[in-house]
């Protein structure tokens, strides 16, 4: 309801014109690019092809396949940001053989020597930042007709995609713009939903949001996984753990001291031992990926901690990890 809501109010936004490619028909060929477009696909293709764009799918609904398809319509330089290193190489297989084009990736520290020409760039935000401050006249934003975010929501918080979303904005390059999200944003009821999607589609000149209805998903083929679990009894303590803070004790600008004092004497609650010694195992780990990690534990407020982790995010996989494991423990600290 909140994001129909959010849909509603993108039709009081200006819609400012902007120089954008002229779209052309698919190229039907006999390569992989004659895959067919399940018809809700194929309709919001139709669409981005013609204005700055957000399209809202679930997983498995092909948003990847659209921005690929549009790629190749639109016949023009394209940029292709996602958030993991794993997404850059899933996409630089998938998108040859879904449209036909020529794809390069960029991972890590982005490219040492110069790009192999390509007709998408397929890169993690700080690979393609790092890259296009060593090459701005070939990766500068006017070089590219067609910037595509997936999960495109990151750009809400601090996260790397906010750094190039502002200095796109900065650039004054407008290309066409295409935004791919499962979720859209992580705000909960109607007035913050809105207001979040508001102010990305400001940010990336946004002037259409986009989805398929049930109906459409269904007959276009498309049926949500249907997951099963093990379900379990287990048998509930019947009294709290004696280890807990008595609630008369816990003062709030002492939490975060507390919490770390009780584990140094070792008088934490069972779970937070456990807890805390995950956490302490993938630090370890994620050191190793990325040298100049330092956990954030007792440097900065719990409030910080998973930002922390996600600005890490594209260097390494189990930083990306940690940012759920730092919410998760900033949860049992503060409350």
């Amino acid at each position: 309801r909140a994001l129909r809501h959010a849909f509603d109010l993108l039709a009081d936004l200006p819609a400012e014109p902007v120089a954008q490619p002229t779209a052309q028909p698919d190229a039907q060929t006999s390569s992989p690019s004659t895959m067919m477009l399940r018809p809700y696909q194929q309709r919001i293709v139709d669409i981005v092809a013609e204005k700055n764009t957000i399209v809202v799918l679930p997983t498995g609904a092909g948003k990847t396949l659209i921005a690929a398809r549009v790629a190749l319509r639109l016949k023009c330089p394209t940029l292709f940001l996602v958030p993991t290193c794993l997404l850059v190489s899933q996409l630089a297989a998938a998108i040859p053989e879904w449209s036909g084009l020529g794809v390069v990736k960029l991972v890590g520290g982005g490219a040492g020597g110069s790009l192999a020409p390509f007709d998408v760039l397929v890169s993690t935000p700080k690979a393609f930042e790092s890259t296009q401050a060593r090459d701005g006249l070939r990766l500068g934003w006017a070089s590219f007709r067609l910037v595509v975010w997936d999960e495109v929501h990151h750009i809400l918080k601090e996260h790397p995609y906010r750094t190039l979303a502002k200095s796109l904005l900065r650039s004054g390059a407008e290309p066409r713009t295409l935004g791919l999200s499962a979720s859209l944003t992580y705000a909960v009821g109607a007035p913050k939903v809105a207001a979040a999607v508001q102010r990305l589609c400001e940010e990336l000149r946004i002037v259409a949001l986009e989805t398929a209805t049930e109906l459409e998903l269904k007959q276009g083929g498309y049926h949500a996984s249907k997951l099963s679990a093990d379900v379990r009894e287990v048998a509930l303590p019947s009294a709290f753990d004696a280890r807990l803070v008595p609630a008369a004790a816990r003062k709030p600008h002492l939490l975060t001291a507390t919490f770390f004092e009780r584990l140094h004497t070792s008088e934490a609650t069972h779970f937070a031992l456990r807890l805390i010694s995950t956490i302490r195992a993938l630090e370890e780990a994620a050191a190793e990926q990325v040298p100049d990690f330092k956990s954030p534990l007792q440097r900065l407020p719990p409030r910080e901690w998973g930002l922390f982790a996600s600005r890490l995010g594209p260097r390494s996989a189990r930083c990306a990890e940690l940012e759920h494991w730092y919410e998760a423990l900033k949860l049992l600290v503060i409350r």
